[in-house]
């Protein structure tokens, strides 16, 4: 009848919360807190799920964790993560990276979800952690 019932928009962009929630990652690359982005040890997989609610889950690479965050645009802020306590011995440094993980993810300030990836940074713009969309 002339009425439109739908409109599509090409190539839109989903930004702030919306590009995180319901949206699994993979953590590709993580700061080692020496001024240095590292790949992850080979054997090991670190995890993002950001739910609704802004609660946090995931695997730490030995652990799994939860955590609180809050979103304002792209700026975001991630409470102090709850782990399990196992531990892990294989393979050699997966303890050292979990730390190194979860530490970063109390300093991050900032995100950036672009397509399938996402980049954690902190206040002064240094890259903590990539993740890469779960398919």
């Amino acid at each position: 009848q002339g009425q439109a019932v739908l409109v599509f928009k090409a190539g839109a962009k989903t930004e702030g919360l919306a590009a995180l929630v319901g949206t699994s990652w993979r953590a590709m690359a993580i700061n080692n807190g020496k001024q240095a982005v590292v790949s992850l040890l080979a054997g090991t997989e670190v995890t993002a799920v950001f739910g609704e609610g802004g609660k946090l889950s995931g695997s730490a690479g030995c652990n799994d964790y939860t955590a609180s965050y809050t979103v304002q645009g792209e700026t975001i802020q991630i409470g102090a993560p709850a782990a399990t306590r196992k531990m892990c011995a294989e393979p050699q440094g997966v303890m050292e990276q979990e730390a190194t993980y979860l530490a970063a993810l109390l300093k991050a300030s900032t995100f950036q979800a672009n397509g399938d990836n996402l980049t954690l940074r902190d206040a002064e713009g240094a890259m903590l952690v990539q993740y890469a969309r779960l398919k």
